[in-house]
């Protein structure tokens, strides 16, 4: 299983992000096992778990992540303790995986690159 972070602004922006990414996705999915948990805030595949943190939960939260990307309120509005945060999560999953995996699936469905 891969996890991915999404940190967003606040919470509406968070759920509005994976209410958008989720209808991309379920469009390029079809069938296969594609769920939605508006509690979690996350959206959970047969090989992924994609995350849309906001600035507070992303500080407590306890997966070591493949892949990290801010949304656009994100970098927009978020202050400089919420981008500390966010660029801690980037340095670890670099240092963990190599890489951070933003390219495919993020990249795709978050930043609208499809």
């Amino acid at each position: 299983m891969k996890y991915y972070l999404v940190a967003c602004f606040d919470s509406s922006d968070a759920i509005n992000t994976m209410q958008q990414t989720y209808l991309k996705m379920k469009i390029d999915f079809g069938e296969k096992p594609l769920s939605f948990n508006k509690k979690q805030k996350s959206i959970i595949g047969e090989r992924f778990k994609i995350f849309f943190l906001t600035t507070q939960q992303i500080e407590v939260d306890g997966y070591q992540f493949d892949g990290v990307i801010r949304n656009r309120q994100f970098i927009r509005k978020a202050n400089n303790t919420a981008r500390k945060i966010y660029a801690m999560h980037l340095e670890t999953t670099k240092a963990i995986n190599g890489v951070n995996n933003r390219d495919g699936i993020l990249r795709m469905y978050v930043e609208g690159g499809r």
